[in-house]
């Protein structure tokens, strides 16, 4: 399978296991238990998600890869990771510890800034977990609807296997969240020493995909799947669906300088909301491109990156989008801002490095 293809395919909608994955199945989750494969030129294989550890950038992708840069982009090193799968989403909380997730439910850990890791879960933790609560469930409160549910949820991961990706972690309240395939959820609250199944504390009756997380203020917010967005309380203990957006997959959003958010996805989909997704303005974009990522610039701009290298800028909070005269020769899939206020960007070619100054 091709690079590209494979990318493709786990950045839209199907989060099909990666060829890596799939010889797994029938080889007793090998890739759970080999290490990701050296690769000759660390910056040049297809990354799906980066992100920065105080200076440090470090950024994921398929067969285990995980990727370190100490100058701001300009060269690259490899980390030593336990696993040979595709790994969909990082996020660090300081400059040593963080996290990384992807498919067969694994979540990572790293106390080193990244530079080894460790397993904390794998998809048989999480359907473990999953069984677990729904058994204290039936014994305190057996006819309940959220046990009903937990069930559902419980029997749905055990028949499927334990192959389902998280594609998400991030802070929330207190905790570490990481989400993903129909309502899967992990939640620690001790820095990754344990993790618990958070399903139940997620209101997502349809069991969409859940895509992305980010925080408004101390508010946490979710988006996925057939314009999926869930907001909750600020200690993480509840989060629910909002009523239909009337958009399409929604792959990502931020929180905005004003208070407002922004979320973006399929066929040039973007919209504000400056109350927490009761209503919406949708945004004109000039183009039907899959919107894939965001981020602010040190100038308060933002910058959208679609999955034909586009970049479209916007320059009055959200307002409106331009179609930038820089582009990226590969699709794009993350993007972040090094230390030097460079804008880093992440994809099937690998990294990209532009000057904020040159974005226009």
């Amino acid at each position: 399978m091709k690079l590209a293809k494979q990318f493709l395919t786990a950045l839209a909608l199907l989060w099909l296991p990666s060829a890596a994955m799939a010889a797994s199945a029938s080889n007793g989750y090998r890739a759970l238990t080999e290490q990701s494969p050296q690769v000759k030129d660390p910056s040049a294989n297809a990354l799906i998600n980066i992100t920065r550890a105080d200076k440090r950038l470090v950024a994921v992708g398929v067969h285990g890869l995980i990727v370190l840069s100490d100058d701001n982009g300009k060269t690259w090193r490899q980390a030593n990771v336990p696993v040979d799968l595709t790994l969909t989403a990082v996020y660090f909380k300081d400059a040593e510890t963080g996290w990384a997730v992807g498919h067969y439910g694994v979540i990572l850990q790293s106390d080193d800034g990244g530079g080894t890791w460790r397993i904390d879960v794998t998809g048989l933790d999480v359907i473990k977990a999953m069984v677990a609560v729904e058994k204290q469930m039936q014994s305190t409160d057996p006819n309940g609807g959220d046990t009903a549910l937990q069930t559902k949820v419980a029997n749905y991961f055990s028949l499927q296997g334990p192959d389902q990706p998280f594609l998400s972690v991030a802070p929330c309240g207190a905790g570490i969240l990481a989400v993903g395939s129909k309502d899967m959820a992990m939640f620690s609250t001790d820095n990754g020493a344990t993790w618990q199944d958070w399903t139940p504390n997620i209101s997502n009756p349809t069991f969409r995909l859940i895509y992305d997380q980010f925080q408004s203020g101390a508010v946490p917010v979710l988006v996925g799947e057939t314009g999926l967005v869930a907001t909750g309380d600020a200690g993480c203990a509840h989060l629910a669906a909002l009523p239909d957006t009337n958009m399409p997959t929604l792959f990502g959003g931020m929180a905005l300088k004003d208070g407002s958010i922004l979320v973006y996805g399929l066929s040039g989909t973007a919209a504000k909301s400056k109350d927490l997704g009761t209503t919406w303005q949708q945004i004109n974009l000039p183009t039907q491109s899959l919107i894939s990522s965001g981020v602010l610039l040190p100038s308060g701009d933002i910058v959208l990156g679609t999955i034909d290298g586009q970049l479209l800028l916007s320059k009055d909070n959200g307002q409106t989008f331009s179609i930038s005269q820089t582009t990226v020769p590969f699709q794009i899939a993350a993007m972040t801002i090094a230390a030097d206020n460079s804008l880093v960007v992440a994809g099937d070619g690998g990294i990209d490095l532009i000057s904020a100054n040159t974005i226009n």
